[in-house]
């Protein structure tokens, strides 16, 4: 690999790790926390909706997950430093502003998604001693952020390297498509059994990374990371 290549990797990493967190449903009314612990400042919460899973922490009988929650009226003004070659600048979607410039040992995680819209630069770029091939600009900026708080893991479905987005479109499907609460609830937890339709897994699993019919007749086989699902008449029959 390149030094360009693996430098720009390393600043990568953190994203790629934000999207492996995944997301998690709130399927019941529960209260969300400022810190993950049940003595700090709380609210109740009723909305039955996906969101962005940011950081994870075990507690003493629980998995606490930090949420992300959009909203409306949190408005935020600060300043940090962007990758100058950054896509999103060109393509008008959300950059990632590092509150310091990157380095190895701190900074990779420290940053927020900013609107480009929302940036304003100062003029000034700076080299980071870690990364010399990379320039980052100096910008300030003022953004609508979501609100953070950190839920229990019984208070929902967690579903690790899954965007809060996809979760919310399934769920919205599920409502219309009247299957059985028991079917509903694998569903959502991503579990196939046999017998599931190649809609029921699809909506369990997601797209397949990859599709091809088998030698016996009638049977296809969908690969996802870890594992194979084969249909026979477009139902489960086993997985691998």
């Amino acid at each position: 690999m390149r030094p360009f290549s693996l430098l720009l990797l390393c600043l990568l990493i953190p994203s790629l790790a934000w999207a492996d967190l995944g997301a998690f449903l709130l399927t019941k009314s529960v209260y969300l926390y400022k810190e993950p612990k049940k003595k700090s400042k709380k609210l109740l919460f009723r909305r039955k909706q996906a969101y962005s899973v940011i950081g994870v922490e075990k507690g003493k009988s629980e998995l606490w997950l930090k949420i992300a929650v959009p909203s409306s009226n949190n408005r935020v003004q600060g300043s940090g430093y962007i990758l100058e070659n950054d896509s999103e600048l060109t393509q008008g979607g959300r950059v990632k502003v590092y509150s310091a410039v990157p380095s190895l040992r701190q900074g990779l995680t420290d940053y927020l998604e900013v609107e480009s819209g929302d940036l304003f630069f100062t003029g000034r770029k700076v080299n980071s001693p870690d990364f010399p091939v990379l320039i980052f600009r100096a910008v300030n900026y003022k953004s609508d952020q979501p609100r953070i708080y950190w839920v229990p893991d019984w208070g929902g479905v967690y579903r690790v390297g899954k965007e809060a987005s996809w979760l919310n479109e399934v769920m919205q499907e599920l409502r219309q498509r009247g299957f059985k609460k028991e079917v509903e609830k694998k569903i959502l937890n991503g579990l196939v059994e046999q017998g599931f339709s190649m809609e029921q897994v699809r909506l369990s699993l997601g797209p397949p990374l990859e599709e091809r019919s088998l030698e016996q007749a009638n049977q296809v086989e969908w690969s996802y990371p870890g594992r194979k699902v084969i249909f026979e008449e477009r139902r489960v029959i086993r997985q691998i």
